[in-house]
């Protein structure tokens, strides 16, 4: 636990936690929990008349306004990061949360209505208006049924597309002679026979051999895309002197905002290291000399209150490592070169 002077650091502070990702899709409520237990906090799942903070990000409008209206502190998650690193309560005015909402209209809840539901469906028998709609049909079908049994002219097209006047037993033979020409491919299909494949001739062995050949020659292009697609390069971004909280929050980070994969050192596709202290590590050593980004922790709380990946140069470690940019520049002339 965090101390200051023999005492917690946030000590007496009552926290209510709702922190989501810019599209409302993933909680990252958890991990800044487990920060503000560890200086001293107290954490509330309920926004109850206890509650003394709100730490609020991309929540909900019914809590921004309850907490507004009870005269709650609402605070971002940098005001969390900036106790925990300086060692002492902040100034909440420093790093007051950003509400959204603002501008869109206010979800009103819709009272369910308390009248009973029907318990039997409408059926003919009991619905007058259903009653007449099922005589109606009836009647029509009664109608079409009686025009085609008799013997009066009617239109029909020919083979050619000519529009002609015809009895009905034309259509009615035509009917006829479709249903016995399905009625025999039915019965074509139920009796094929596992020797009919060697009725093929000759030329059309001759014509699926030749299409075969050419789908395996055709097979290496296909091979070549597919391998050119994959090793595609992905840049990587390496943390290093970060604590498990630190490094759980940006694994979250990465995995909303995209564009990164992870690597425990500095390869050759790293561009960005990520340092939770400045200490002179491996892997800054390496990441200078490869022309990286070394940035602080913060860029990437940053990148999450905005919801996408902001400037790297406030937050760069050119103090503490002044070759960084040097090197960085370098690389970029080479690379333009």
């Amino acid at each position: 636990m965090d101390v200051s002077n023999g005492r917690p650091v946030l000590a007496g502070v009552v926290a209510y936690v709702e922190v989501w990702s810019s599209s409302r899709t993933e909680n990252y409520s958890k991990a800044f929990t487990q920060q503000l237990l560890d200086m001293g906090a107290k954490i509330s799942k309920t926004l109850n008349k206890q509650v003394t903070h709100v730490i609020f990000k991309d929540g909900f409008l019914s809590t921004w306004n309850r907490a507004q209206k009870a005269g709650i502190k609402l605070v971002s998650v940098l005001w969390v990061e900036k106790c925990r690193e300086v060692g002492m309560h902040i100034d909440e005015s420093l790093y007051p949360a950003i509400n959204t909402n603002e501008g869109l209209p206010q979800f009103i809840k819709k009272h369910k209505c308390m009248q009973p539901k029907e318990l039997f469906r409408k059926t003919p028998e009991k619905d007058r208006r259903l009653q007449k709609r099922m005589e109606t049909m009836v009647k029509e079908l009664e109608m079409q049924r009686a025009a085609t049994e008799t013997d009066m002219p009617v239109l029909l097209f020919e083979d050619d597309g000519s529009l002609v006047y015809s009895p009905t037993n034309k259509m009615k033979y035509q009917r006829s002679v479709m249903e016995r020409r399905i009625k025999d491919m039915k019965e074509k299909r139920e009796n094929v026979s596992p020797t009919d494949n060697a009725k093929f001739s000759t030329s059309d062995a001759k014509n699926t051999a030749c299409k075969s050949l050419e789908n395996h020659m055709n097979e290496p292009d296909r091979k070549l895309k597919i391998t050119r697609r994959i090793e595609k390069p992905l840049r990587t971004l390496v943390m290093t002197s970060m604590s498990p909280e630190m490094q759980k929050i940006t694994l979250q980070v990465l995995k909303k905002l995209g564009c990164f994969h992870t690597s425990d050192e500095v390869c050759k596709n790293t561009s960005h290291v990520i340092a939770g202290s400045p200490r002179r590590t491996l892997n800054i050593l390496m990441g200078i000399a490869r022309g990286c980004w070394i940035v602080c922790y913060d860029w990437v709380l940053w990148s999450l209150e905005h919801g996408y990946w902001i400037s790297e140069e406030p937050f760069e470690l050119s103090v503490d490592f002044p070759a960084a940019p040097i090197s960085r520049f370098q690389h970029n002339i080479l690379k333009e070169k």
